[in-house]
């Protein structure tokens, strides 16, 4: 009887933790949101904020605030100090924390990194997508390869978001807007469809249709 209840025992802590549905901040930590409703605590710096979720359920990536410094100055709208900050992932039930990323005021518009905004996974919670302040007239979206830690440019635009429905034959595709010039003057802002490694497949215009309408929800 020990023996079977030992067992038992082993086997209820071995049981892998429930995906999570939902996450949300509480005073500056995760918290992550079971469907079954418990709400765990993911973090404790008290410096957390803008959590997104995986679409399996299993990560969670966030924006950490860290100090005041001067070597952003690129990224500072004022030219002065602004907070460093850092792109963190960690699995939902708290454990594997790593850093992805830190902000750079680089020179390179292609390199520098001031925030971590409109963040996204991919359908297969591989790639991680963010967009940052770049260009005068444009941001720069950036892709992390979530299996080599890889962060690098993806292309220039001024929001996105990430196709995940999965019949749609553009899965993981990007609708992108970016903003563009005509041969004889002036510009404009258009969607375009882009494939995962940022080539222009297509173009929606002026306006890119809503995630229900592209997926037929």
């Amino acid at each position: 009887m020990k023996a079977l209840i030992s067992a038992i025992l082993g086997l209820a802590l071995a049981a892998p933790a429930a995906a999570a549905v939902g996450v949300t901040v509480e005073k500056g930590n995760i918290i992550v949101i079971d469907a079954n409703g418990t709400r765990r605590q993911l973090t404790d710096k008290g410096k957390d904020s803008e959590p997104v979720l995986s679409p399996d359920g299993a990560s969670v990536a966030f924006t950490r605030t860290g100090r005041f410094t001067r070597n952003l100055e690129a990224c500072a709208t004022d030219g002065g100090e602004m907070r460093q900050s850092e792109l963190w992932l960690a699995a939902a039930d708290g454990s594997g924390a790593k850093l992805l990323s830190t902000t750079d005021a680089n020179e390179d518009m292609e390199k520098i990194v001031c925030d971590f905004l409109n963040k996204q996974f991919d359908s297969k919670s591989t790639r991680l997508y963010y967009e940052t302040r770049a260009w005068a007239t444009s941001n720069a979206v950036r892709q992390v390869d979530l299996k080599t830690g890889a962060d690098a440019f993806f292309a220039a635009g001024n929001g996105f978001w990430v196709i995940t429905c999965s019949d749609n034959p553009y899965l993981d595709h990007l609708a992108l807007s970016q903003h563009r010039y005509f041969v004889q003057g002036g510009s404009y802002d258009w969607y375009y469809l882009v494939d995962p490694a940022g080539k222009e497949v297509g173009t929606f215009g002026e306006e890119a249709p809503t995630v229900a309408e592209f997926c037929g929800e």
